[in-house]
């Protein structure tokens, strides 16, 4: 009787310990992570000559807001459900990426291609956090993390030897992206692709900011 006890106060203290201390210190590693995306746009338009009234500086900048505020709210199980949203939606979230789509384009191929750079940055940051923060993601993704893991491997060194007849180390390295990994997992959970997860991670982030949401 005295082990379980001493089981059953391990469980809460370890609950207690994740709920109190882990998940709020996650949860500010990953909104660091967006502020300081947030000034790397700022200052690229700067420097871009573009100026911080460019309407698609407001609309990344806006974004990252609204990730911002998606952060306090997010769930795994949330973005389960807006992948599979996406999934069963396909010309509704079309429409919507459409209208997302023009609102950030800047007319600039390569002002275009830092945004999309930022915008896929920024949704693999707050769903890093949404699968790190569950319990219910987190052991999902230690548990399909070897399996991801290998064929990541696999492919580097592929490409690699076909490259340059040999395998560098650093193929390892670059293999091991754990971000990578959380984002394949949770779209093959999800059903759906990268971009399709990606997106949906935009989606909600907007969803959570407008005025009428509750």
């Amino acid at each position: 009787m005295s082990q379980v006890t001493l089981l059953g106060i391990g469980l809460l203290l370890l609950l207690a310990t994740w709920k109190f201390m882990l998940r709020p210190s996650m949860l500010d590693a990953t909104r660091d992570r967006l502020f300081d995306l947030r000034e790397s746009v700022r200052t690229h338009f700067i420097e871009s000559g573009r100026g911080l009234t460019d309407p698609a500086y407001r609309a990344v900048r806006d974004l990252l807001n609204s990730h911002l505020r998606y952060t306090e709210e997010i769930t795994f199980f949330g973005v389960m459900y807006q992948m599979t949203w996406f999934k069963f939606n396909e010309e509704s979230a079309k429409h919507m990426r459409k209208v997302l789509d023009s609102h950030m384009a800047a007319h600039d191929p390569r002002l275009d291609d830092f945004i999309k750079e930022v915008r896929v940055k920024s949704a693999v940051v707050v769903l890093d956090y949404a699968v790190k923060s569950s319990l219910v993601g987190l052991l999902l993704a230690l548990a399909g993390f070897v399996v991801i893991y290998a064929q990541k491997v696999i492919v580097a060194i592929h490409q690699a030897m076909k490259a340059t007849g040999r395998a560098p180390a650093t193929a390892f390295v670059q293999a091991a992206a754990w971000s990578g990994a959380l984002l394949a997992l949770s779209a093959q959970v999800g059903g759906v692709g990268r971009d399709q997860a990606l997106a949906a991670m935009e989606e909600g982030a907007l969803h959570a900011s407008e005025p009428c949401h509750t």
